[in-house]
């Protein structure tokens, strides 16, 4: 009697064990809040969160101080999530590794080309020792054309009577768009605006932006361009959207 009760306490008394540290975790989960993880792993928890499919996280845009732009592909259309880095203590022990997060940049139907990335701003040695502030950020426009290996951006904006003329390149890294990489070093308040207004796809002081994407094979051969609008009126409704 008291070897089949031995043999059934044993497996009972396992699971009372599991059954306490999995409620002790538990309290120091609220203690201490969601753990970090990485971007794939804040990704998933926040579709979840937001009742959306699983999208296909294309890349991962990490910058200084471990912030970090997330790109997804669902159904089609391009989405842009900012990753918040883990806390300063915990640096060096989670590199690469995200507390929580928020989307940046969904579809719009104004934007079919493709969409912009957050900003991100870096402290850089120039030529001359000088330590500057540069800004930048990436224009995705979407190609899946397989014929498509690399590509050349032109952007033509204007605020007022000023005027500035942005340029870049890209090879490519993925089947869906193309990356274009934007950087500015300075500049006066105009050049600040535009770049601002590029970055975020609207204004408040009616700066304008065309802009030209080209299209090369592997050989070199132009396959094909396109032709878009990167900055939006500002509206009411728009304002609304963003608080204002």
């Amino acid at each position: 009697m008291r070897r089949h009760f031995w043999r059934f306490s044993r497996p009972v008394g396992s699971l009372v064990c599991v059954l306490l540290l999995m409620i002790l975790i538990w309290f120091m989960r609220l203690g201490r809040g969601i753990p970090h993880g990485s971007p794939e792993d804040v990704l998933r928890r926040m579709e979840r969160k937001m009742l959306l499919s699983p999208g296909e996280l294309v890349e991962v845009y990490e910058a200084r101080f471990n912030a970090a732009n997330v790109v997804t592909w669902r159904d089609g259309e391009l989405a842009v999530y900012y990753f918040l880095p883990e806390d300063d203590n915990n640096k060096k022990q989670w590199k690469h590794r995200y507390q929580d997060g928020f989307p940046l940049w969904q579809a719009q139907p104004d934007f079919d080309w493709g969409c912009c990335t957050g900003m991100f701003v870096d402290l850089n040695a120039n030529r001359e020792n000088k330590i500057v502030t540069a800004h930048r950020f990436y224009v995705l426009v979407k190609n899946p054309d397989p014929q498509v290996t690399r590509g050349s951006l032109t952007i033509q904006s204007q605020l007022g009577d000023y005027t500035r003329k942005w340029t870049a390149k890209a090879e490519r890294t993925n089947p869906y768009y193309l990356s274009f990489r934007m950087e500015r070093f300075g500049g006066n308040d105009a050049t600040q605006e535009l770049f601002n207004a590029l970055c975020s796809g609207w204004s408040s002081q009616g700066a304008e932006a065309e802009a030209e994407a080209v299209f090369y094979d592997a050989d070199g051969n132009e396959v094909s361009r396109l032709q878009f609008n990167m900055i939006e009126e500002e509206n009411t409704e728009r304002s609304e959207e963003n608080g204002a």
